[in-house]
């Protein structure tokens, strides 16, 4: 294996744990910290219905989070020199998963939340201003795209690798 493809999988782990303390800390900190300036909304929240926001925010997050780990996983089999291996197909496959689920999540949280905040007097005002003047659609796109894309890898990945026990059972 050459050191440019290990330099990269020290990298990826590097990122892959660097996203993982963002993907947990950012919304926690975002929900749970009274960190807003006094004129926001979020700032008028009880602890609890922070607590609660956090509850309906976080999981897309700690999905990546969790298929961040089936990076990490991956990456430690590029340092073992396992690269066509069982194992490395499977976190490969996971984290696509995780990245589908995830955009799947996102929509589902974020009506959830608007939810949350709508005003009981004009439920459209602010819960459908914060559902669709914020929707993520781009972050939705590129996360089922590049989720679907490693995916199709890890399946390319199984292929080689069933080729490569293959190929060693005639030897």
């Amino acid at each position: 294996m050459t050191r440019r493809l290990l330099r990269l999988g020290r990298l990826l782990s590097l990122l892959g744990w660097l996203g993982i303390v963002l993907l947990i800390a950012v919304p926690s900190a975002n929900w749970l910290l009274p960190l807003r300036p006094a004129e926001s909304a979020i700032h008028h929240l009880s602890l609890l219905d922070r607590a609660l926001a956090w509850m309906i925010v976080a999981p897309p997050y700690l999905v990546v989070a969790w298929g961040l780990g089936q990076l990490l996983a991956f990456c430690r089999r590029i340092r073992e020199h396992k690269l066509f291996h069982a194992a490395a197909v499977r976190a490969l496959n996971r984290f696509g998963w995780s990245l589908i689920a995830a955009s799947a999540l996102v929509p589902v949280s974020r009506v959830a939340l608007g939810l949350l905040f709508a005003s009981p007097i004009d439920p459209i005002d602010f819960g459908s201003r914060y559902i669709f003047g914020a929707f993520p659609l781009l972050a939705v796109a590129v996360g089922m795209t590049f989720g679907f894309v490693l995916v199709l890898f890890a399946a390319i990945l199984d292929e080689a690798v069933r080729l490569a026990e293959e190929n060693a059972s005639f030897l």
